[in-house]
């Protein structure tokens, strides 16, 4: 076996996939106790914001969130729909419909 000394490359390549491997195990390990508190009384409430494409998972039907243009309870959290601005924004169904801002977080 070739006990030759690891590239830099090499190294810097397991200490990423190190960093995604605990990035994976640390998500699990909320979601499991997530699902644990929903078998019982939960004192999470609301969604919990969550670093994947699904943006949030609900715990509870609990809205603690506020739109931003109307001011009405909600959890839905999206990225403002205007290219030139694309902030991170919790906005309720009624606000995102083509009626009113069409997903943006203005009229302009």
């Amino acid at each position: 076996a070739d006990s030759s000394p690891s590239t830099k490359e090499e190294e810097e390549e397991a200490e990423g996939e190190s960093r995604d491997d605990d990035a994976r195990e640390k998500r699990g390990e909320i979601e499991k106790i997530m699902e644990a508190e929903s078998e019982r009384k939960s004192m999470f409430r609301g969604t919990n914001f969550v670093f994947d494409g699904r943006v949030g998972r609900k715990i509870t039907d609990d809205s603690l969130g506020t739109c931003v243009t109307c001011g009405s309870p909600t959890n839905l959290v999206g990225n403002c729909a205007n290219g030139s601005c694309h902030r991170r924004m919790v906005q309720c169904e009624t606000c995102r419909g083509p009626e009113a801002f069409a997903g943006c977080c203005s009229d302009a």
